[in-house]
């Protein structure tokens, strides 16, 4: 792969393998919480509803937390059922 930017290789149609992708976009968003707490990371359907950045990276850590306490450990496939509304986005990370 001619790069492993997970936007430009997104732009350019690359196939990006599932776990590259993945760790792509966990790094795209904490890093975007880093230097951009408050910019808006989702917006929902109708406009309604937005959550930044930090707000996206606290929920799904703390998500993450309530999996790894149920036993859960890095790298194990989990399903994911949700409405397609902000807490997708959480559950996605």
């Amino acid at each position: 792969m001619a790069s492993t930017n997970f936007f430009e290789s997104w732009e350019n149609g690359t196939v990006i393998p599932r776990e590259s992708a993945a760790r792509s976009l966990i790094t795209a968003v904490f890093t975007a919480a880093q230097y951009r707490p408050h910019g808006i990371a989702v917006i929902d359907r109708d406009g309604a509803r937005r959550t930044t950045y930090a707000e996206l990276r606290r929920r799904s850590l703390r998500w993450a937390g309530r999996l790894v306490a149920e036993g859960v450990v890095a790298g194990t496939p989990v399903g994911l059922s949700a409405e397609r509304d902000l807490s997708a986005a959480v559950g996605f990370l």
